[in-house]
């Protein structure tokens, strides 16, 4: 009744917060609630007066059901099947949810969760606003299961908050839009929030809210103190991997500078057929291992191939690519190292430009096609002029 609700009004003014722990702890609003402050036997709060409970419609089960706190087996309540069902929790006083706990029911022979719905709070069930968006959300995966989710980021303070369906639930093919719920827990805290202190009011009043505002400082400074330690030590495991991964690093690119230097000091008559695929590999010519043991490519065949072998062995299909390869590999035969030499130093699209301004433009898809940068331009002989549309 009335009376019941007022003093649950000013039995929320001298308490909370209520922080969250787990999924239907006794820490939440609703059960401390219904234990009238935690100085009574577990009452439903519907039941004691000290919320309200109403409903869009009450198919089955009783009003106090969808937001009881103990789990008993068969007790539950849901709506009608009707798009749009919802619940509305009347508080005795003004109290911002940041979390907020369901529970399923336990249904046997098919899950009735809820998949879509809106939570919103009001302080006059006329202007509702919107705290958070579930849509299909499966986190309830199966009847009895529970589940808490954050809500209401702006910290905004209601009397009344509403649970309500914007599709169908959990149950097969879509059919069915019942709300089917067989509990409800809120976490927060009272309509003052943090840095909030009434100008009015009695001292004790003033006071509670001052202690209100000290423990809310204390419980978000001892999460970000788990946040911090978390961080530090999970920043100390990932520099031990990164120490690792660095040492790594520097052990293949050592390898691959050994590499390069004994080529460049020893030529390319020692390669082996394994010694060969990473030379091309670092020239950036793919060709598959099993290509190379099939045609017994080790580092004196490399050197005897022609640009014809390359074509067909090698797959390497334009001219530019082919050339530039050979000219590598005499650079490599003749030890003289990886770094080109004095050439003209003109990417593809820049050979191009200069066909254009020589009035050659008509040759500039065969240029592309076959990859003629500067290196290779300077290599053309008319033998080339075939392949390049001339």
């Amino acid at each position: 009744g009335r009376q019941d609700m007022e003093e649950a009004a000013a039995l929320m003014g001298g308490g909370g917060p209520w922080v969250y722990g787990a999924d239907f702890d006794e820490q939440g609003l609703l059960h401390w609630l219904g234990t009238n402050g935690g100085t009574e036997a577990y009452v439903n709060p519907h039941t004691a007066g000290r919320v309200v409970v109403t409903a869009s419609s009450v198919h089955g089960g009783d009003l106090a059901d969808f937001i009881d706190h103990s789990y008993t087996r068969g007790k539950f309540a849901y709506t009608d099947t009707k798009p749009g069902e919802f619940i509305v929790l009347q508080l005795p006083a003004l109290f911002i949810v940041v979390r907020y706990t369901l529970r399923a029911t336990d249904l046997i022979f098919f899950p009735t969760a809820p998949r879509s719905w809106t939570v919103e709070g009001s302080n006059d069930e006329t202007e509702w606003v919107v705290l958070r968006v579930h849509a299909d959300d499966t986190t309830l995966l199966t009847n009895t299961s529970t589940a808490s989710w954050d809500v209401n980021p702006d910290g905004l303070a209601f009397t009344h908050y509403r649970i309500q369906m914007t599709g169908p639930n959990a149950y097969p093919g879509g059919a069915q839009h019942n709300l089917m719920l067989a509990g409800l827990e809120l976490y927060g805290n009272c309509g003052l929030g943090p840095g909030e202190i009434p100008t009015e009011g009695t001292l004790g009043e003033i006071a509670a809210a001052h202690t209100a505002r000290v423990a809310l400082a204390e419980e978000e400074r001892a999460r970000l103190v788990d946040i911090r330690d978390a961080a530090v030590t999970a920043l100390a495991d990932f520099d031990a991997v990164l120490a690792t991964y660095r040492e790594e690093e520097a052990v293949a690119i050592a390898a691959t500078t050994g590499f390069r230097a004994r080529v460049t000091a020893e030529g390319l008559d020692g390669l082996a057929v394994a010694d060969v695929q990473e030379l091309l590999h670092l020239l950036d010519v793919l060709v598959p291992r099993a290509t190379l043991e099939a045609q017994e490519i080790s580092g004196l065949a490399l050197v005897a191939l022609t640009e014809a072998d390359m074509a067909a062995v090698f797959k390497i299909a334009t001219l530019g690519e082919r050339r530039r390869l050979s000219a590598a590999l005499r650079r490599l035969a003749n030890r003289q190292g990886f770094e080109k030499q004095a050439t003209l130093m003109w990417n593809i699209e820049r050979v191009c430009r200069w066909l254009a301004e020589e009035g050659l433009a008509p040759l500039q898809a065969g240029f592309r096609a076959q990859a003629i940068d500067g290196e290779v331009l300077l290599t053309l002989t008319k033998h080339d002029m075939g392949c390049l549309g001339v």
